[in-house]
């Protein structure tokens, strides 16, 4: 079967309504890819889809590559607009819970004391770290939770390694897709 001829079968994924994201293919046809299982706690902003794993609890690079595999990555907040949506998913799915951190996909592996998002992007929401933070605690805090704290939801620093819950992204491309 060609690619091109492929898209029979596409369609019929498509009306089934397993699509999460459509795509364009070299043939100019649209198809979509399918979502390895049903995503719960998820929430459509935009043209952003989140996907909060409140369950699996997962290192920063374990849940960098989970994202990957739902054709989504670490979520990366480009504004204050975002962060409160982002808040709002974490509220709503879990409630106020007062003791949970939550990866996204913030850095500074790359320069210590240089968060980055992991699409390249600068990180310019510094107003939304909890108080004292970034504190790089004993010299191996270099990736980004938002947590609750008793001062609200901020950002921290924390180990790579710690085992934590996690945010997804994906921009959707045309149409209503997702």
């Amino acid at each position: 079967m060609t690619r091109c001829s492929s898209i029979i079968y596409l369609l019929a994924v498509l009306a089934s309504g397993l699509c999460d994201l459509y795509i364009a293919n070299e043939c100019n046809e649209k198809y979509c890819l399918e979502k390895p299982f049903k995503l719960p706690d998820t929430m459509v902003h935009g043209n952003k889809t989140y996907y909060f794993n409140k369950l699996s609890k997962l290192n920063w690079f374990n849940a960098a590559l989970a994202c990957k595999r739902y054709n989504m990555q670490l979520v990366t907040l480009d504004s204050y607009s975002e962060f409160q949506n982002v808040k709002d998913l974490i509220i709503e799915s879990v409630g106020l819970n007062g003791n949970m951190h939550i990866w996204v996909g913030g850095t500074d592996l790359a320069e210590e004391g240089r968060f980055t998002w992991i699409n390249g992007k600068a990180f310019e929401l510094a107003l939304n770290w909890a108080p004292t933070q970034p504190d790089n605690a004993k010299k191996i805090e270099h990736c980004l939770e938002i947590g609750y704290h008793s001062y609200g939801i901020k950002f921290n620093d924390l180990p790579c390694n710690t085992l934590a819950a996690f945010i997804c992204e994906s921009e959707r491309v045309c149409g209503n897709a997702v």
